[in-house]
């Protein structure tokens, strides 16, 4: 990332998952390699304004041509006294040539996972230590939410869990997706 990009103090990467030469990191303008990081280049910006950063990255294993990314301004980042609690979610259908903006979340994402069972299924992890060490890391209440529709609409599926930050998502590719939360 340029020196001079803003960027979370441990920037997103993401590896496609069907060819592993092929990786993207994101500040506020994201860059793909796929020759294993020896090159990058530039590819569309995900998120225009000039507070906020991206600080979750995901690829498709359904559809590997999908990416999401959740970005949200950090105040040490943008050094601004204070930032809305709030994350932006995008999809891009072209491999990261261009992204719409799909919809908020409340809380800021650190992690996006998306289903490699079902399509257009993202789940996010809220709360935790968005895009690296933060003032506000750990403070915000936790949340676990899902979209089934491409990151526009969202529901907590939290459940019983705590609502402590949650930093990571894993999801067992040979689970029987659940039809019903």
């Amino acid at each position: 990332l340029p020196v001079n990009e803003l960027r979370a103090p441990y920037p997103p990467l993401a590896i496609n998952p069907t060819s592993p030469a092929t990786a993207y990191v994101a500040g506020q303008k994201l860059y793909r390699t796929t020759n294993s990081g020896t090159a990058w280049s530039l590819l569309a910006p995900i998120d225009t304004s000039s507070n906020n950063v991206v600080t979750a990255l995901a690829i498709s294993p359904a559809g590997a041509r999908t990416m999401y990314a959740a970005s949200g301004c950090l105040p040490e980042v943008a050094l601004v006294a204070t930032c809305p609690a709030i994350s932006t979610i995008w999809q891009s259908t072209n491999t990261g040539a261009s992204w719409s903006q799909k919809g908020t979340v409340l809380g800021l994402v650190s992690h996006l996972a998306a289903d490699p069972r079902q399509a257009n299924t993202v789940y996010a992890a809220i709360g935790a230590f968005a895009g690296g060490p933060s003032l506000s890391a750990g403070y915000n209440q936790g949340d676990l939410l899902k979209s089934a529709d491409g990151g526009a609409t969202w529901i907590s599926v939290a459940a019983n869990l705590p609502r402590v930050p949650v930093n990571a998502i894993a999801i067992d590719p040979n689970s029987a997706p659940a039809t019903t939360i």
